[in-house]
Parts: structure tokens; sequence; C-alpha cells
């Protein structure tokens, strides 16, 4: 008889669920239960893409579980593996806004996560290559009650209102032409100059922009996926056409690197 190969069970994209108040405490704690029998039963691998921890005051229990399920130092330096494939982490937040704590701390702790995940994680979820594909997705699966009924049904309304409210006016960002804003003016003299600017979040497809005094692109260079640091650049003093560069004032900038089809922006010298 032929012995059939075990059959796992894994989600597509790693999972990290953080809890909120008693409510979320309580579905987590199940949850995650649940995940452990599974575990124990052979039905799925313990490193499945599923971690569980709590939406605390300094987010410090989130960070680090969404960076240990990411396996993100190790990723980070893997470069031709972020440009082969795109990491992507979903986070489910499990709150009740019948809670008072929930409806008192939510919202500020989704805006503090969402930005502390980009700041510290940023070199493999900030990306540009395909516009407005979104590699981090945060998820409130949220309990109300029967507001009608709730002697605190007002509250909660206002809080669920005030929410999406705020989810609204999150600015659309256009990750296409997106500038990350670091620019610095320089004297040059001729021959190869070695420049240097801070990168506050990282990049997939950096690209460093050199300007002349009246603001024309004379030269793009692609400086692929970078960290948050300091990032250095190397320009040999030619213009795009392989023209040597007089001298005088210039600007370096970064900029993410554009679509094939969009206006390059180069004034030819």
């Amino acid at each position: 008889m032929e012995r059939q190969g075990r059959a796992f069970v894994r989600p597509d994209n790693p999972t990290l669920i953080l809890s909120l108040g008693m409510v979320g405490e309580g579905v987590s704690a199940k949850l995650e239960g649940q995940h452990e029998e599974l575990v124990r039963l052979g039905a799925i691998e313990r490193r499945g893409g599923l971690a569980f921890a709590e939406l605390d005051a300094d987010l410090r229990q989130a960070l680090k579980a969404a960076q240990e399920l990411m396996a993100y130092g190790q990723l980070v330096g893997q470069r031709d593996v972020l440009e082969r494939q795109r990491p992507r982490l979903d986070v489910v937040v499990i709150a009740s806004l019948t809670e008072p704590l929930v409806r008192q701390h939510l919202q500020h702790r989704l805006g503090k996560l969402h930005s502390l995940l980009l700041h510290h994680m940023g070199a493999i979820f900030d990306r540009f290559r395909h516009g407005h594909d979104r590699n981090l997705t945060v998820i409130p699966v949220l309990a109300s009650g029967y507001v009608p009924r709730d002697p605190d049904g007002p509250a909660v309304e206002h809080a669920l209102k005030s929410l999406l409210d705020w989810v609204e006016a999150i600015p659309k960002a256009d990750f296409a032409n997106a500038e990350p804003g670091a620019a610095a003016e320089f004297e040059y003299a001729g021959g190869t100059v070695e420049l240097a600017l801070d990168l506050v979040r990282g990049k997939e497809e950096l690209v460093a922009e050199i300007l002349d005094e009246q603001g024309h692109k004379v030269r793009q260079l692609k400086l692929g996926l970078q960290v948050p640091g300091k990032v250095q650049i190397r320009w040999d003093g030619l213009f795009r056409s392989g023209k040597k560069a007089p001298t005088g004032r210039y600007t370096v900038r970064f900029r993410p690197r554009l679509q094939s089809s969009d206006y390059d922006g180069y004034i030819d010298q």
C-alpha cells in the first residue's frame, strides 16, 4: 500500500494577529490555541506563517513578532530574493469597540503601528515598481455589539465613525511617483565625486538624480534596494549623453525609479 505524503496547510501570506482589550485577547487566545492544536496534530507546520501578539502601548511585541515572522534580519540582505518575489505581511487587529480602552487607544495605536512597521521594516515593504500595490495590510476586525440596545451605543457609534473618517482621510499617495524628499546641493569641481544622502525609509529601487543649477535633470543613477541610513552615491561627472559636466553648483536628490512609460524628465545636454 502506497503511503501518502502529509498535507500541510500554509497561509498565502504571513499573518500577524494582534489583540487589544479583553475581547480581543480572548479571541486571539482561542485562535492561538486552535493553531497550536493543528501544529500538534501535524496539519500545519509550526513555522506556518502565523504569529500572535498584543497591541500594547509601545508596540514592541508587535514589531518583534512581525520581524520574526518575516525573518527580516535575513530577508533584508537578500536583494535578489526581494527583486524576484515581493514579501507581504497581513496584520489582523482584533478588538471590541464596546470596551472603553479600545475606543480610547485603537485609532492612535493603528496609526503608530503602521508607521513603526514601515520605519523599521521599510526596506521590504516600501516598494514602488507596481504603483499602488500594497505589501503591508492592516485589517481591524472589530466587534460593536448591538448598538441601539447598548448603553454605550452612542460612544461605540462615534468611535466607529471617527475611525472610518480617519481611514478615509489618509492621503492616497501615488507610490509610483512619490518623492523621498532628501536632497543636497554641492559644488562640482571636476572628476568623480562621492556624495551621500540620508534615507529615512528603505526603498526597493532607489534612484539618485543629478540636477544642474537650472533644475534640469542631467543624470540618473540607479542604486537598487537600500535600507534606511546614509546612502553613498558615486557620480563620474558625466551627463546622460556621456558629455563631461562643467564645473559649478549641482543638486543630488533621491527619487524612486519611474515606470518605463513615464516621461523621464531629462534635458539632453
